[in-house]
């Protein structure tokens, strides 16, 4: 069952559902510990997440650099969302 963070007034008629929980909660989370030199990224977590690591670098391929940490920024959010849906369903 989805259960979603802006439900339409009329959910019979409308084609908009609203947002789901789980989008609502990936798009809040905060993956500020991940950023800068305090963040904490474990070794081949990145990879794991994501795929090799596009060829050469930031400064000699930057749009598949960011593509590459999009994906990673976007799976980890979206484990967070799904372990805080988890644990709200045992409360």
């Amino acid at each position: 069952m989805n259960i979603f963070a802006f439900p339409s007034p009329d959910d019979i008629t409308s084609p908009y559902k609203g947002m789901s929980l789980l989008d609502y909660f990936a798009a809040k989370e905060d993956l500020s510990d991940f950023n800068g030199s305090g963040g904490f990224c474990p070794e081949g977590l990145s990879e794991s997440l994501a795929g090799p690591k596009p060829s050469g670098d930031f400064k000699t391929n930057p749009i598949e650099w960011f593509k590459w940490d999009a994906v990673i920024r976007a799976k980890m959010k979206y484990i967070r969302a799904k372990a805080m849906l988890k644990v709200r369903s045992e409360i």
